[in-house]
């Protein structure tokens, strides 16, 4: 390790499901991003038992770079020489600091599926979402950042097979969009009926939701080519084959969506500290970078602009349509 080598601490919260795993690939994806340089090093990593505990594991690390999953982190820090924080925490709204870069970027898919249709200039559309509470946050959210009208919402409750009232309010209503969101055999018996129904070919529908290939018909694949997936991270792309195939040599698995973030947390690093490591943080300030999921900008809050990409469902595979630089949601400029 070379004598002056910044040094790196992950702090994760024990109430997180899984904290443990969260840790490890961020770790996983730091480590391909780091590539061994000597100037830079990780130290050990703490946890916490909720925010109100933060300080007790900041105190017990001397690392010139926090990276945690608390977005205010910087403000509840209290003495000692002021390190840089990395939150990797999508929630991140009004966290509006001096020393802190947010790297998840918005990733809230209601939104991010109202911008794509938005682009569409589409004026009324429907959505169908899964009857919970992430359900209902992904209406909320998707109600608040569309410009059209929304054609009528419904939720599908579980084990549900019959979705024709779903699909024939398409047509009655006339709407010219559709955004849905399901999982498991809900998912896939949906999207049986709205090929079979060919409701598909009047309206621009987009989707959120994780399709497995494995589980849908050679028909309702060919029929799938209309609908648009919208994705804040997907590893099955070009931009990001060489960093999959590394993390899948490092941990036997593909890289998660932490793993990303930890890839990235190394990226930004890296190019700050080209500028010197007095003040990494006014150095990474309108940085770009080519990241695994695309092109990634810091702007001049510490916020990351991040690309959603918007994938067409080709019959065996994804197929890039189109990507959009999505600036965070936050109030840092008022």
């Amino acid at each position: 390790v070379a004598a002056h080598a910044l040094t790196i601490s992950i702090l994760s919260n024990q109430q997180r499901d899984g904290h443990e795993v969260w840790t490890s690939n961020i770790l996983a994806g730091l480590e391909i991003a780091l590539n061994g340089k000597s100037d830079f090093q990780v130290l050990e990593s703490f946890s916490y038992d909720g925010v109100e505990n933060f300080q007790e594991a900041l105190d017990r690390t001397s690392a010139d770079v926090i990276v945690s999953d608390f977005a205010d982190a910087e403000s509840s820090a209290v003495g000692g020489e002021q390190s840089l924080f990395i939150n990797l925490s999508a929630e991140q709204d009004d966290t509006c600091t001096t020393n802190t870069l947010h790297l998840a970027g918005d990733v809230e898919l209601g939104r991010l599926a109202a911008i794509y249709l938005n682009g569409l200039n589409t004026q009324r559309t429907f959505t169908f979402l899964q009857d919970s509470k992430e359900g209902r946050a992904l209406l909320d959210s998707f109600r608040s950042s569309y410009s059209g009208g929304l054609g009528g919402a419904a939720f599908a409750v579980e084990g549900q097979e019959d979705f024709s009232d779903e699909v024939g309010i398409l047509r009655v209503t006339k709407a010219d969009g559709a955004y849905f969101d399901l999982e498991g055999e809900l998912l896939y018996t949906y999207l049986n009926s709205m090929a079979e129904s060919e409701v598909l070919k009047q309206v621009a529908a987009v989707t959120t939701s994780l399709i497995d290939y494995d589980l849908v018909s050679l028909e309702t694949r060919a029929a799938l080519d209309t609908v648009t997936l919208v994705s804040a991270w997907n590893a099955d792309t070009v931009d990001a084959a060489a960093f999959k195939s590394n993390f899948r040599k490092l941990t036997g698995n593909d890289p998660s969506f932490e793993g990303l973030l930890g890839f990235e947390v190394g990226g930004v690093l890296m190019e700050a500290a080209r500028e010197g490591r007095d003040d990494l943080f006014a150095n990474a300030l309108s940085l770009s970078w080519q990241s695994p999921r695309g092109p990634v900008q810091i702007d001049e809050f510490g916020y990351a602009i991040v690309p959603v990409s918007a994938f067409r469902l080709a019959e065996n595979a994804l197929s890039l349509k189109a990507r959009i630089a999505v600036p965070a949601n936050n109030s840092c400029a008022n």
